[in-house]
């Protein structure tokens, strides 16, 4: 499955574990911004939660953890740049 919300970035948020945390980590599937609009929607406004499923293309599970707080609840510490892809830079 591709990630199509969250874009590459030149660093990666880092918990108080030293995990990888919000929309830097491999497996999410929504920016740190949607994920705090779809709190304020359902806790101001009231939204259902298949309704704001829908609007951000997840599933009302996905939506249900994110506003009981199951998931996406870690804070930031640090950031650190990520690590660079491909070969070595040396000529060889």
């Amino acid at each position: 499955m591709t990630n199509k919300h969250v874009k590459n970035s030149e660093y990666v948020e880092i918990n108080e574990f030293g995990k990888r945390c919000g929309e830097t980590h491999h497996n999410a599937t929504l920016t740190d911004h949607e994920v705090e609009l779809i709190r304020e929607l359902r806790f101001n406004h009231r939204i259902p939660l298949g309704v704001l499923a829908e609007k951000f293309e997840t599933s009302v599970g996905n939506i249900s953890n994110i506003c009981t707080f199951r998931r996406r609840n870690q804070v930031m510490t640090e950031k650190r740049p990520t690590r660079p892809t491909g070969g070595s830079s040396e000529d060889v």
